[in-house]
């Protein structure tokens, strides 16, 4: 067998996981390493933390993940029990109110706003629940497109389904920046 044949050792392999491919190694100390740097882009080297092979291998996958998702990949939201716990549509809706709902010196609207805002507010909490959305974990921009088309269908004027969207767009912004979403 030639030397650029040889089998790989136990102390080195190749995982194809589900979005890229990495290349485990075994160091000296007996720790597990992931090494995605040959991957697109380079995902760096990672210690897995272990010296178990069948620990590594789980390691790389949940890895895998997380890269996946931090290059944008994969929707965090699309994770089946990453441990994140998505608010209602009612408490998303009810925090941002109370947001907007500051006295104008920290930051918060008109009363005129307030009024304008409530009315939109209602109409996109009326919204999710007829689309059976229960969280914002499963809101999507499909459903925001979806929300304006029949917005429009019910007559609202242009004016007031840009409003609506707008509002729409700060809430989802809103959620992660106060730990109520994930980024993204």
């Amino acid at each position: 067998m030639k030397k650029s044949q040889k089998k790989p050792s136990p102390k080195r392999l190749k995982i194809n996981a589900s979005y890229y491919v990495w290349r485990l190694f075994q160091r000296d100390n007996g720790l597990w390493y992931a090494d995605g740097r040959g991957n697109h882009p380079s995902l760096g080297k990672h210690s897995l933390g272990t010296r178990s092979l069948e620990d590594a291998r789980n390691a790389v996958t949940a890895l895998d993940q997380a890269m996946a998702i931090q290059h944008g990949i994969l929707d965090p939201r699309d994770v089946p029990n990453s441990g994140f716990e998505f608010v209602s549509i009612e408490v998303g809706i009810d925090a941002f109110r109370d947001y907007i709902g500051r006295g104008e010196a920290t930051g918060g609207v008109r009363p005129s706003t307030k009024k304008r805002y409530r009315a939109a507010l209602d109409h996109i909490t009326r919204y999710c629940h007829l689309q059976k959305l229960s969280h914002w974990g499963q809101f999507r921009e499909r459903q925001a497109d979806h929300y304006a088309d029949s917005r429009s269908k019910a007559g609202a004027k242009p004016k007031t389904v840009y409003l609506e969207l707008t509002l729409l767009k700060q809430l989802v912004k809103f959620l992660p920046e106060r730990g109520m979403a994930p980024d993204g």
